[in-house]
């Protein structure tokens, strides 16, 4: 059922079959061999092994950048805090624990403590002057509180637009964004709560006992201090500054336009699906014995586990097959490696059209098996429409990036149509529905009654013998009652005449339409396919016919659709929320100027991890614009409080850098140690797992550099038009 839990089914159904073997008779056995929960189990398992390392990792990065124990444990103990709370609102919205929001939560493991890091690390710099631990909480809390409140507000509101959006994109990611946004807002509130009293209890006057962090307050001084002098080069060449945001900001878009783009990338669910296609009409025999050829070559398959075949469904003429395959640490090769060598062997197989199929990422009811999914659909008649898509195929064939090209419409199936003389019919006094119905009943068959034998009940079915059935001789058996109560034999009625006709008659938005199917090839993505066959389609189609895409390729441009829109209302979020903020229409430009050149590493990274468009890749980079967005909003809020004191831009802005570069790298480093694990995941899931690392790692890292030198060239440039505020 669509709402049951994969997991619990998959449970309910091996117990039912541990059962049912016990009274099977010797020789028969029930075997499980396609389990997709098997898949889930797995996934979750290795996103439960990627939080305990990006939980790990977080904690190593705090205590290298504070080097006591004490210290660290304030914003830590914001992880669990945070992580456990969250469930009340997975809670309270029905979700589930599954990859979608174990992936937040792996995220979340970095984000969390950011909003105390900021809180501890302003603290600690007051204690730095002299202040007791208690004063430094109460003055520290209060300077930093706009800016811990606009960070989460931002981040929250990057998520707003995916928790409305309808279609596949709202229902896979709506409960990630929820997790993650709850999991923000939990954090603000702790950051401005727990953590300055746990400070103002824990911390004690600053020493330099330890050596380790008397090493570290000597170097990131040297290193502050460097950064300091440099920026203040950069802020006397502020344009090439802005001429390097232009330039990396067009080199952004040229690796957008370059990436291959699909739905979801092709996990290794270690099961490999086969399609045979015999000849139209083939009998069952026909197709078995292909079938047998196909199970041959499953056999020889060194990683495969057990196979299933299953003939004549949904017709004699079509076959299908499933290939379970070893565990995954069990086997050298992957899923798509071994399709690719099947496919190889199974097109050498003659007598039939066969290939193998990766399961698709995200599996329908009742959708095609097949990549690409194109209807052509016309007023014109079925004749018409297949010779048009027919030509087609023959023409798009000369195409590399499609295989296994076919039609729905097969207009090579052997038909016969009755025609009954109605003038003899009328001179006989027979009436046309006995006609009819004697024809459905003897041929057709009819269920007339039933009865009860040793009980059992049986259907009694009115029709011709099965050796009658054999060819057309048996319609001279049938006669038919005339008014007069004369047999009439139906031969003398009716005329046969064999045609060739299509095996259905399918339709489209109420228009006759032929569904052109086929698989990508190796090397191609669905959006250069999609792209292609949108300019084939403009330039080939009649006036008097169109074309819809269905299947995969439609839910994946409704994605890339939707995802566009989420991206342009979540910069229209953050920047409404920042202006509200900060009473200013212009400091919300200067924070969110960093977001691009973010965007752009993170889009780098990925091309260079081989990574691809997609909507994991796609929700990474909408987040990105939230996690570096917060960098802005510390260096611009307290640049904006040094001005209030009385400074000049150049030294406030100068200083505000300065004094929150150790922040904001502690929060990097956080971010980025951890989504490390996922992006360099294994196992089951771990290619969706590491679109979404790659794209965070690349685009903290690129957003973080970048953003230390734009915010403060934008502040000193654009702020020219602010007020400051009053006191």
């Amino acid at each position: 059922e669509s709402t049951a839990n994969p997991i619990d089914v998959s449970n309910g159904v091996r117990k039912a079959i541990a059962e049912l073997n016990e009274s099977l008779p010797p020789g028969m056995q029930l075997k499980v061999v396609f389990d997709t929960a098997q898949f889930i189990n797995l996934s979750i398992h290795e996103v439960y092994r990627a939080l305990i390392e990006a939980l790990i990792l977080v904690i190593f990065v705090v205590f290298l950048f504070l080097g006591s124990m004490r210290s660290t444990f304030i914003p830590i103990v914001t992880i669990p805090v945070c992580l456990i709370a969250v469930f009340s609102a997975l809670y309270f919205f029905a979700y589930s624990i599954n990859t979608i929001t174990l992936l937040a939560l792996v995220l979340a493991i970095g984000l969390v403590v950011d909003d105390a890091i900021v809180m501890l690390e302003n603290i600690y710099r007051h204690m730095e002057k002299g202040m007791s631990a208690f004063d430094a909480a109460m003055k520290g809390s209060k300077e930093i509180v706009f800016a811990i409140v606009a960070m989460t507000l931002t981040l929250v509101a990057v998520y707003l637009p995916i928790a409305f959006t309808q279609g596949l994109t709202g229902t896979l990611f709506r409960q990630f964004a929820v997790t993650l946004a709850g999991a923000v807002l939990i954090s603000g509130f702790v950051a401005l709560t727990l953590s300055p009293m746990m400070c103002a209890r824990l911390l004690r006057q600053v020493d330099h006992t330890n050596r380790y962090t008397r090493w570290l307050d000597k170097y990131f001084a040297i290193f502050m201090n460097k950064y300091k002098r440099t920026l203040e080069k950069v802020l006397h060449h502020k344009v090439w500054v802005f001429v390097c945001l232009i330039a990396l900001a067009i080199l952004g878009g040229f690796i957008y336009s370059s990436m291959p783009s699909e739905l979801a990338p092709t996990e290794d669910r270690g099961t490999i699906m086969g399609i045979i296609q015999a000849p139209t009409n083939s009998s069952f025999n026909y197709t078995e014995k292909y079938a047998q050829q196909i199970e041959s070559l499953y056999a020889s398959i060194p990683e495969g586990r057990t196979y299933l075949m299953s003939v004549g469904f949904p017709n004699p003429s079509q076959a299908f097959s499933i290939l379970s395959l070893k565990p995954w640490s069990q086997r050298s090769r992957s899923q798509q490696q071994i399709a690719q060598q099947l496919g190889k062997s199974f097109q050498k197989i003659p007598g039939v059209n066969a290939f193998p199929v990766n399961p698709a990422p995200f599996r329908r009811g009742g959708s095609s098996s097949t990549s690409v999914q194109l209807r052509v659909m016309s007023s014109s008649s079925y004749q018409s429409l297949d010779y048009l898509v027919k030509n087609f195929i023959a023409q798009l064939s000369n195409y590399p990036g499609l295989t296994n090209l076919d039609s729905s419409i097969q207009m090579n199936n052997q038909q016969f149509n009755i025609e009954i003389n109605r003038n003899i019919a009328a001179d006989l006094q027979v009436n046309l529905n006995d006609v009819s119905t004697a024809i459905a009943t003897l041929l057709g068959g009819k269920n007339e009654s039933t009865f009860e034998f040793d009980g059992q009940n049986y259907d009694v079915i009115l029709q011709m013998k099965r050796n009658d059935l054999k060819d057309l001789q048996g319609l001279d058996k049938i006669y038919v009652r005339s008014a007069t109560s004369n047999m009439v034999p139906l031969s003398s009625l009716i005329s046969i005449k064999p045609v060739v006709g299509p095996v259905m008659l399918p339709h489209y938005n109420r228009l006759r339409s032929d569904e052109i199917s086929a698989n990508i090839a190796p090397g191609y993505s669905i959006g250069q396919v999609v792209s292609y066959l949108n300019s084939f389609m403009k330039a080939h189609l009649p006036a008097n016919a169109k074309y819809a895409f269905s299947g995969a390729v439609k839910d994946y441009l409704q994605s890339h659709s939707r995802m566009e829109m989420i991206f342009l209302l979540a910069l229209a979020f953050i920047y409404l929320v920042l202006a509200a903020q900060f009473e200013s229409f212009i400091d919300p430009f200067i924070v969110l100027l960093s977001v691009p050149l973010s965007l752009v590493g993170g889009l780098f990274v990925l091309k260079l991890a081989g990574g691809t468009m997609n909507i994991y890749s796609q929700i990474a980079l909408v987040t990105l614009i939230g996690l570096i967005a917060k960098h802005g909003i510390l260096i611009t809020e307290f640049a904006n409080q040094l001005r209030d004191e009385g400074k000049d831009k150049m030294h406030a802005i100068t200083e505000a850098t300065a004094l929150r570069l150790r922040p904001i790298l502690m929060t990097t480093g956080a971010m980025v140690l951890g989504a490390l694990p996922l992006a360099l995941a294994t196992g089951p899931g771990a290619v969706s797992r590491q679109q979404v690392g790659w794209v965070i790692v690349g685009g903290m890292l690129f957003g973080t550099f970048f953003s230390l030198f734009v915010v403060p060239s934008a502040y000193l440039y654009l702020s020219k038009k602010t007020k400051i505020r009053a006191q």
